[in-house]
């Protein structure tokens, strides 16, 4: 499962989470009652329960709809974020948002030859080292997303990229690429001596 995934499933849970367990007992009224009741006896009639295929295709139609609704409501995307330039560093900080709890990531596509050599998991980060034996290396780090990372862009450029709607800070100079970005959840911090086509593929 990856990241996007991941998102996806905590998304839903949490959606799930916010529902009422129990639902307060409504009583219909006498009137609502005594038309229901005329309406099941027709449809007993076969008079009622064949519909034409106009409302059938308008049917499936809003059924369609209801399903991408609920399926857009589920799939997290890019939070809004500020970068806070300085003259050494910048600063990248997601909008209106809370402390969220760090969960294991797998990493989809890993370039020929590297291993994972550290792993590191505490409260603050999760960390993933990767190495390969011409002493290429990329790190992969999960935050929360109320924290603030801290880049360096003394003498490295950033720009403003999007890869299936996820927004990325990427930035970069002879030595080291690497990439931010939040996917709603959690904040993502990607850097290594790698090329930039491997970095986007890792993402």
């Amino acid at each position: 499962m990856n990241v996007f995934e991941q998102a996806c499933a905590i998304s839903n849970s949490r959606w799930a989470d916010s529902l009422p367990y129990e639902f307060e007992t409504y009583e219909f009224s006498k009137q609502h009652q005594k038309r229901m009741k005329t309406l099941f006896d027709k449809m007993r009639g076969d008079k009622y329960h064949r519909f034409t295929k106009r409302v059938t295709a308008l049917l499936i139609a809003a059924a369609i709809l209801i399903s991408m609704t609920i399926t857009a409501f589920a799939i997290p995307v890019t939070r809004k974020y500020i970068i806070n330039n300085f003259f050494d560093h910048s600063l990248y900080t997601v909008l209106d948002t809370e402390e969220t709890e760090l969960e294991d990531f797998e990493i989809d596509y890993i370039p020929d030859g590297f291993e994972l050599e550290e792993e590191q998991v505490n409260d603050a980060v999760i960390s993933k080292s990767y190495k390969n034996s011409d002493g290429r290396w990329f790190d992969v780090l999960q935050y929360s997303i109320d924290d603030t990372i801290d880049f360096d862009t003394e003498n490295r450029p950033y720009e403003e990229i999007e890869i299936n709607g996820i927004k990325y800070i990427y930035c970069h100079d002879n030595y080291v690429e690497s990439c931010i970005w939040n996917d709603g959840v959690h904040i993502y911090h990607l850097t290594g001596n790698i090329s930039k086509d491997e970095l986007i593929k890792i993402v």
